[in-house]
C-alpha cells in the first residue's frame, strides 16, 4: 500500500479535499498549520492519513464531545463551515487541527510508552489519556471519554503483553526481537500506538513463550493497520 504524504488539506489552495469534499479554508489558517505538522513531524513517525493514528485521536475527541460542548474557537469554526455537531462523521473536518495536535501527543515516544507500560497502574494511564484530550479541547473529562480511554489503554497493554511473549518462530521458543514483536502485535490486535513505543522506556515483562512472530515478509505486507473499530 502506497501512503500519501499529504493529508486532508491542500495548503497550496487552502482547501479541504478529503473524500471528494471541497471546502474553502482560507479563513482557517490553523488547518494549514495542522497539515504541515502531519506532512512533516508526523510523517517522520510513519503516520499518514489512513494509518490509524488520526482516526484514534478523532475517536477520543468524538467521544468527549458526546456530553461536552466544544470550546468557542471550535464552535465558531463549525458554524462557519456549516457543521451542526461534533459527531463521528464530522469530527475530522470540524476538529482537524485538534485531531492532529492530539495525534502528535499520543505518538510521542515518551507518552505512548508511559500509556501502555506495565510499570504503571491502569487508572493513572487512563487519567493521562483523558488529560491529553481535555487539555487540547479546553474542557473537562466526561463519562464517554473516560470509558473509551480505559478501553484503549487496557487493549494496548494487553497487546504489549502479547508482544513480550512472542517466540522467534514456530519451531523455537526463544523470544523474538521486541521491535518486530511490537509491530506484529500492533497488526494482530489492530492497535496503532504499539508502533510508537520506545523499547527502552517500557518495562520488561518476564518472558513466557507464546505465539510465534510472523515472518518478515508477512509483517511488511500487512503494513500499518488501522485500529479495530471502537464504538
Amino acid at each position: 500500500m502506497v501512503r500519501s504524504r499529504g493529508g486532508a488539506v491542500c495548503n497550496h489552495h487552502r482547501r479541504w479535499h478529503l473524500d471528494g469534499v471541497d471546502i474553502d479554508l482560507t479563513r482557517h489558517p490553523d488547518y494549514a498549520h495542522a497539515e504541515r505538522c502531519l506532512s512533516g513531524t508526523l510523517w517522520k513517525r510513519g503516520i499518514g492519513l489512513h494509518t490509524g493514528e488520526l482516526q484514534l485521536a478523532a475517536t477520543l475527541i468524538e467521544h468527549w464531545a458526546r456530553d461536552a460542548k466544544p470550546a468557542r474557537r471550535v464552535a465558531d469554526r463549525m458554524a462557519d463551515l456549516g457543521i451542526g455537531e461534533l459527531g463521528r462523521d464530522t469530527v475530522l473536518l470540524a476538529a482537524y487541527p485538534e485531531v492532529v495536535r492530539l495525534t502528535a501527543v499520543l505518538t510521542d515516544l515518551s507518552f505512548a510508552s508511559y500509556l501502555l507500560s506495565s510499570r504503571f497502574k491502569l487508572a493513572e494511564q487512563v487519567w493521562a489519556l483523558e488529560a491529553a484530550v481535555v487539555t487540547i479541547m479546553q474542557g473537562t473529562t466526561t463519562t464517554h471519554l473516560h470509558d473509551i480511554a480505559e478501553r484503549i489503554v487496557a487493549r494496548g497493554k494487553a497487546a504489549v503483553e502479547t508482544a513480550f511473549s512472542m517466540r522467534l518462530n514456530a519451531g523455537c521458543k526463544r523470544p523474538a526481537a521486541l521491535e518486530k514483536a511490537l509491530v506484529a502485535s500492533s497488526q494482530r490486535h489492530r492497535i496503532c500506538l504499539l508502533r510508537h513505543l520506545s523499547t527502552v522506556r517500557i518495562q520488561i515483562i518476564p518472558y513466557t513463550p507464546g505465539i510465534a512472530v510472523p515472518r518478515n515478509r508477512t509483517v511488511v505486507a500487512r503494513g500499518g493497520l488501522s485500529d479495530a473499530p471502537l464504538t
